[in-house]
């Protein structure tokens, strides 16, 4: 009976739970219930960029931000894989060519005639920097200073862990694991 009443009380909880909400956890049991509830909202999560505005401001309101991703997504040299950016809609061209100027090349996300809607109504554009980014912080910095810029997919100094799933097990890297 105890438990059919934490699921009720995480039930009524998880109703309050809005797009967008910072969210914090408790230890007790009954957190149990919410978190696999929480999970169960997310599970229509689009990805890839959809909620990148977002997430950097999750990322900037945590006291410890955690990424957490699988082996496909390391490059050896940020820049030369799709970095993200996303953009608003008005007069997107301008904030391409701006963009291009910086020594990228970009593609939008689905294509001009069907492009890729972020949760916010922007279009998200793929850079790809010839040769890679050579200085992480002054390239975050030309890209956030970019008329028509949103958010950028660096999130320079603002990750404390990193794991990383590959098919040897979990690597964690930053606080909490190994360098």
């Amino acid at each position: 009976m105890t438990d059919e009443l934490k699921k009720s009380a995480a039930q009524k909880a998880l109703e309050l739970v809005q797009d967008g909400m910072l969210l914090g956890l408790g230890s007790g049991t009954t957190s149990k219930y919410f978190t696999e509830g929480v999970g169960r909202l997310v599970a229509v999560i689009k990805g890839r960029g959809a909620a990148l505005f977002r997430e950097k401001l999750v990322a900037e309101a945590s006291k410890r931000f955690i990424v957490i991703v699988d082996d496909s997504k390391l490059v050896k040299q940020l820049g030369v894989g799709e970095l993200p950016v996303e953009v608003l809609p008005f007069l997107w061209r301008r904030t391409a060519e701006r963009l291009t100027a910086l020594g990228a090349s970009l593609t939008v996300r689905g294509g001009e005639e069907t492009p890729y809607i972020t949760d916010n109504g922007n279009l998200i554009l793929n850079l790809v920097v010839e040769g890679g980014i050579k200085d992480t912080a002054a390239f975050a910095t030309a890209l956030k200073g970019t008329t028509g810029v949103v958010e950028h997919g660096l999130f320079v100094g603002l990750t404390d862990t990193l794991i990383i799933g590959g098919p040897e097990g979990p690597k964690v890297v930053g606080r909490g694991g190994s360098a």
